[in-house]
């Protein structure tokens, strides 16, 4: 890393700028998983998917914030080609602020099952049954369902499978996601939250890009104190999950997927202007943020040719 542009007392005025808080509000992106059936990803704009009419939702309401993330289209494109398909979907989940899933197959059977099983993930799990199923026994309905019933009742909604916003209740849920959204900062090493990690490696790009992924992970370390890191997903009863290795490259690809980043001859910087300051990790205000960043820049051009190309 160089210390020319990343000098000693850069990193300390951002070490003394990093929030001391432990939950932060902003300006942040929300990110929803979209569970269901099967489709052709190649033919999204003429798709009548459940999935593809709630994305298509937020784009005709205006809400540049929210990302809808389909499984096969991430994982067509390989985001993460050391992952099995059952561990690349616990992945997304994790990482998402929201998992909306539409119980119209057995794939989504089973998804719901295995989502429900887990604490931290039921709290985020908004489910949708077409209304010819409310009330019929069943395991998914007397298992899983019940199970977000009991825990988050108001996470459960009875639509029709050709018109699910005529439900009123849902319309206005979708409407509200994530408007308030607050996420916790990232203090320990050993179990760095990729929801939260999401957002900080944002607003970072965001202040020192155009910067190389090896230059944004020392920088980000150097920032929180870490020696190194591992991901929340990594960890389960203390235990790293083997074969289930996500890595900070992982990440980027997914950010430049959504169109939140870009990477131009692996420099990457923001593509999404909504998200220029997102005032997550970082106490300051709009002056010191744009003082910062202009010197950063002129070191940037003045120091790394391969930024300029970028």
């Amino acid at each position: 890393m160089s210390t020319r542009i990343y000098t000693p007392a850069l990193i300390q005025k951002l070490k003394e700028y990093h929030t001391k808080n432990h939950y932060r509000t902003a300006n942040m992106p929300v990110f929803l998983f979209l569970c269901g059936k099967e489709f052709d990803v190649g033919s999204q704009e003429n798709s009548t998917s459940n999935r593809v009419l709630v994305k298509n939702f937020y784009k005709n309401i205006g809400r540049d914030d929210v990302f809808c993330i389909f499984a096969e289209d991430l994982w067509s494109n390989q985001v993460i080609p050391n992952l099995d398909l059952l561990s690349f979907e616990d992945f997304l989940a994790e990482l998402s602020d929201y998992i909306v899933l539409f119980i119209e197959s057995f794939g989504t059977a089973c998804e719901l099952g295995a989502f429900a099983m887990r604490d931290e993930l039921l709290k985020k799990l908004i489910v949708l049954e077409f209304e010819e199923f409310k009330g019929v026994e069943s395991f998914i309905n007397d298992g899983p369902v019940k199970k977000v019933l009991n825990n988050h009742s108001s996470n459960v909604f009875y639509v029709q499978e050709q018109a699910i916003f005529s439900n009123s209740d849902l319309y206005d849920l979708l409407i509200s996601l994530g408007k308030k959204k607050k996420a916790v900062i990232n203090t320990k090493e050993q179990s760095v939250k990729l929801n939260s990690f999401l957002i900080e490696i944002i607003e970072l790009i965001s202040l020192l890009g155009p910067i190389n992924s090896k230059d944004l992970v020392n920088m980000y370390k150097e920032i929180k104190g870490f020696n190194s890191f591992n991901f929340s997903l990594e960890q389960v009863n203390n235990k790293e999950r083997k074969g289930s290795k996500v890595n900070v490259q992982n990440i980027l690809n997914l950010l430049c997927m959504a169109g939140i980043i870009k990477n131009i001859n692996n420099y990457y910087s923001l593509e999404k202007k909504h998200f220029s300051y997102i005032k997550f990790m970082f106490e300051l205000t709009n002056e010191e943020f744009y003082s910062i960043r202009a010197t950063l820049l002129s070191r940037i051009y003045k120091y790394d040719k391969g930024a300029i190309e970028a």
